[in-house]
């Protein structure tokens, strides 16, 4: 019987990720299964569950981290139920600078702290367009302001409901490069220099400093999948942040990518002896 792999997606028809993958997976002797997180699924009969493209994370986020630690006490998840519970709160950027990762400036709003202290470290740093979003936040729903005043008072909005608020530069998320990471190699990579991503080939060093920044913001743990954001500043990179939860790992934007995430989900599934001799019989 060949493996089976639950594949966590809210709309299987768009999700770019597994249009391109499916016929690698399939290749590659895995049974994909996509279904939403939130769905009654017996999670037990399949031997990985692969969080893809899940939704409503950021709203129900206390339920969604519940749903990732009762599939691990049935079956393998990746990426990992800790992984995902540091990864949904961007809260852990803050700690990194102090670790040797440099960081995107962003201004932390928390709740208690005052609109005009707030205001005045945006005025600081000079941004004209500000992006404002919760830390648990699906990034995609940061909102764009003018000025460092409506940026402290959307953040205070946000951080009056109990949550951390982030406010970053709006030029930042269009002049980013992504660092595609699977199971603890760099696969390939894109970069946004307008409205759409394009592939970008990194060279050694950065390629190196995406598997170190990697390495670090997630804690140790063992990333089957991920894509690390990095912007250059003043000839230095600096990690946005890091993707482990509901990446896009635009597998279509490279001809091999697509194989490779298979060769590297099979590899997770089974230890590579086994998935050897499962392909030989296989054919």
């Amino acid at each position: 019987m060949r493996p089976q792999v639950a594949y966590i997606t809210a709309d299987p028809g768009t999700d770019p990720d597994l249009i391109a993958a499916l016929p690698a997976l399939d290749h590659a002797g895995l049974d994909v299964h996509p279904v939403p997180w939130d769905a009654g699924f017996q999670w037990a009969d399949a031997d990985l569950v692969l969080v893809g493209s899940p939704h409503d994370v950021g709203r129900r986020r206390p339920e969604f981290l519940r749903w990732a630690r009762n599939v691990e006490e049935h079956t393998r998840l990746a990426n990992a139920a800790l992984t995902l519970v540091r990864n949904t709160d961007r809260t852990y950027l803050r700690d990194l600078p102090g670790r040797g990762v440099p960081v995107v400036d962003t201004v932390w709003f928390e709740p208690g702290d005052t609109e005009q202290e707030c205001a005045e470290a945006v005025a600081g740093l000079g941004w004209a367009e500000c992006q404002v979003c919760a830390a648990t936040c699906d990034p995609m729903e940061a909102t764009s302001h003018e000025g460092p005043v409506a940026a402290a008072a959307a953040a205070a909005a946000i951080a009056a409901g109990g949550t951390v608020a982030m406010i970053r530069s709006g030029a930042v998320a269009s002049a980013r490069v992504g660092m595609v990471l699977l199971a603890g190699r760099v696969s390939h990579a894109v970069t946004w220099q307008g409205p759409e991503p394009s592939a970008f080939t990194p060279d050694a060093e950065l390629a190196r400093q995406a598997l170190a920044f990697a390495g670090t913001a997630a804690g140790g743990d063992g990333l089957l999948y991920a894509r690390v954001d990095l912007v250059e500043d003043a000839g230095r990179w600096k990690l946005l942040e890091l993707q482990a939860t509901s990446a896009d790992l635009f597998l279509r934007a490279e001809p091999r990518a697509a194989q490779a995430y298979a060769h590297a989900v099979r590899q997770w599934v089974m230890p590579e002896a086994q998935a050897a001799d499962f392909l030989a019989a296989s054919g």
